[in-house]
């Protein structure tokens, strides 16, 4: 790693968050013409978090080095060495890398494209903040749902909103239906903790519960599903029998329950 790498979105991102704020405004000038105030409080309620989101997200910059690792949004730039990272944390898909005294953190982005190669740069430059020993369980992290529980609360209300305008009009309501099913699957089907006992694991789900010794798995690797609004990443345990396992939403975060899995099946399987 001579030079330096950059990971951040590319220039037509922008002129797709400038389309989304055209849209924004002319749908608010559009319905102010037809006094519909309500519904622009309502739309704008919608609108203006998801953008405020947005341009944030497209400001976000990570630049690697052999040396250290920096961050960059709208509020400045953040750098470590790697040799000062002592201890990492984090929630969902994201990861921050702390220094002795806990005064400088660095957290790339997870909306960034290539997150997935920047996490395993931090694995490999800091595998010993990842012992599987300090992880004993990595129980579910409900905390995760409560984005979704959200949209799909005001996914509902737009559409009895709309039906309640015209009754004929049925499909927001099916609509969100469907979101509160998905919402209830991601809650209850998956697994809900793994636990880390020398060298098996055991993944528990809500009726049930699995357990995989080291040598019964072929690899454990990073995975995503690419969605509209970004990636949702998931922890993928292959066996060698066939069947893969998808591990997400689990504590402290998915990056680092990630690294741990993958250092404890290298150290199991040594």
């Amino acid at each position: 790693m001579n030079e330096p790498r950059i990971y951040k979105h590319a220039a037509w991102n922008w002129l797709g968050a400038a389309v989304l704020v055209v849209l924004f405004f002319a749908g608010s000038f559009g319905m102010a013409l037809n006094r519909n105030f309500i519904f622009i409080i309502y739309f704008a309620a919608l609108m203006t978090p998801l953008i405020a989101f947005t341009v944030f997200s497209l400001a976000a910059k990570t630049i690697i080095s052999e040396d250290e690792i920096s961050t960059q949004n709208l509020f400045g730039v953040k750098t470590l060495r790697w040799n000062e990272i002592q201890r990492v944390s984090g929630s969902g898909f994201s990861i921050k890398m702390h220094n002795l005294d806990g005064d400088v953190t660095v957290a790339p982005s997870p909306q960034i494209p290539g997150y997935e190669e920047v996490l395993e740069i931090i694995g490999a430059k800091c595998p010993h903040l990842f012992n599987p020993r300090d992880y004993g369980e990595l129980p579910r992290n409900w905390g995760n749902l409560i984005p979704l529980v959200i949209i799909s609360f005001m996914v509902v209300g737009f559409g009895v909103f709309i039906y309640i305008e015209s009754s004929e009009f049925i499909f927001p309501l099916v609509f969100a239906f469907v979101i509160g099913l998905v919402v209830l699957g991601l809650a209850f089907l998956s697994p809900q903790s793994v636990s880390i006992q020398g060298d098996a694991i055991t993944i528990v789900y809500l009726f049930s519960q699995q357990t995989l010794r080291a040598d019964e798995i072929q690899s454990v690797s990073l995975g995503y599903i690419q969605m509209r609004n970004g990636k949702n990443y998931y922890v993928q345990v292959t066996k060698k029998r066939g069947g893969d396992i998808r591990i997400a939403n689990v504590k402290p975060s998915l990056p680092i329950a990630y690294h741990v899995l993958k250092n404890w099946h290298k150290k199991a399987t040594a």
